[in-house]
């Protein structure tokens, strides 16, 4: 009988353990509940754009929320729980590249069509555009 007890509690403390070892997953949060500071930056940022999704998730331990739009062109932005803005992803079509933007992504991918099965990362590095080779869209 105290065998059968002490490896139940055994197996009970490794299932705690482990559960505990299991990272977090991301929890969807309203507007409102969200810290002044991290509402200010999506006001800035998103312009009243329609909210399609907010995620309250953890990043090196850190919390951090990430707000995706929904429509024509997509944002998606990360913000530090104290208004940072981390990341910024806006989806754009070629018509919406300015001019010198599409010739450094035609110059840097070629001569094919942009299209959406192709994802192209432009950003600034060093006072210099920068573009990343497109990848394959999920």
């Amino acid at each position: 009988m105290n065998r059968r007890v002490t490896i139940s509690l055994f197996y009970i403390i490794l299932l705690a353990i482990g559960l505990t070892a299991i990272p977090a997953l991301a929890d969807d949060v309203e507007i409102s509940d969200l810290p002044q500071a991290v509402r200010d930056t999506i006001e800035r940022e998103l312009k009243g754009m329609e909210i399609d999704d907010i995620e309250r998730d953890r990043d090196d331990g850190k919390i951090v929320y990430k707000v995706d739009t929904d429509g024509d062109n997509d944002v998606k932005i990360k913000i530090a729980e104290d208004g940072t803005l981390l990341e910024r992803e806006d989806e754009l079509d070629e018509d919406d590249l300015p001019e010198v933007v599409l010739a450094a992504v035609k110059k840097s991918v070629g001569d094919i069509d942009i299209d959406d099965s192709f994802i192209v990362s432009i950003g600034i590095r060093e006072d210099r555009l920068v573009v990343v080779t497109p990848s394959l869209r999920d």
